[in-house]
């Protein structure tokens, strides 16, 4: 996620003129569907069929999309077109009641990581580059472990040096933003 600080974001933009201008012209904030780009990479040029998804959303995407913006942010999720980990699912116990115990095992097989890492790569680039550059921001606690306000290619390649190597930024990236808050 990156810190938007000159755009407003589409919560700030709604009211009734909003309403209004989405209700009769179609158009407007209000018209969003939160995905607004997207797409399909390959980490690598030789392979036959990209396996990289990319979601790009004008707001900060926070507790798996359930949290309202309250900062002004993109996301950019980065998703496995073919995923080699498998989870488990277990009943906890014979009561029907209780919830069963769920391990999606993420990132549990190795072949997942490198392109996950790769997308990793990609995104700070994205960010760090053309326009994208002049609009966003790395800001605490969007980013974990960073300075009060660095621009995109400054504070993204200060993040990626501290985990210095492929280890460390493989549990970087498996472990969930909430978790890299310190």
């Amino acid at each position: 996620m990156w810190h938007t600080p000159k755009t407003r974001g589409l919560w700030e933009q709604a009211g009734p003129t909003q309403l209004g201008r989405w209700t009769f012209l179609h158009s407007g904030p209000l018209t969003s569907n939160l995905a607004e780009a997207g797409g399909f990479t390959r980490t690598m040029p030789s392979l036959p069929a990209p396996d990289l998804q990319w979601h790009v959303l004008p707001v900060p995407f926070q507790r798996q999309g359930l949290a309202d913006p309250s900062v002004r942010a993109i996301s950019m999720l980065i998703t496995l077109v073919s995923v080699g980990s498998r989870g488990v699912v277990r009943l906890r116990s014979d009561d029907p009641r209780h919830k069963p115990a769920i391990d999606p095992g993420y990132l549990y097989a190795s072949e997942d990581m490198e392109p996950l890492l790769s997308g990793l790569r990609m995104a700070r680039e994205f960010a760090a580059a053309g326009p994208l550059a002049k609009l966003c921001t790395w800001r605490w606690p969007l980013v974990p472990r960073c300075g009060p306000t660095m621009s995109c290619a400054t504070s993204s390649a200060t993040i990626w040096a501290r985990c210095t190597t492929r280890s460390g930024r493989a549990r970087w990236a498996a472990t969930p933003a909430w978790r890299r808050a310190n």
